[in-house]
């Protein structure tokens, strides 16, 4: 016999992640958010500007609550930047 848990509607992972770094950017706005080896480096509002970015040009691509988004890349700012970016639209 096979049971289900009953989970409780609440906040998504995307709805949690969207939060966080919106709170982060109001908060520690110029602050470092993120930084590389070579120098290269995103500050918490650079970061959440360039999400919100992200999320409406995949928004215009039909990408939305459900779709299904692949991130291949390595560690890097770009794949930061995505990754907030597809959360923001729910993907």
């Amino acid at each position: 016999m096979r049971r289900s848990l009953s989970v409780a509607a609440g906040p998504t992972l995307p709805d949690v992640l969207t939060e966080i770094a919106r709170r982060a950017a109001d908060e520690f706005a110029d602050r470092i958010a993120y930084d590389v080896d070579d120098g290269t480096s995103i500050s918490y509002a650079e970061l959440d500007r360039a999400a919100d970015e992200v999320a409406a040009a995949l928004t215009e691509r039909g990408v939305g609550i459900g779709s299904v988004v692949a991130l291949v890349l390595p560690s890097t700012i770009d794949y930061l930047v995505l990754y907030l970016g597809v959360a923001r639209v729910g993907g």
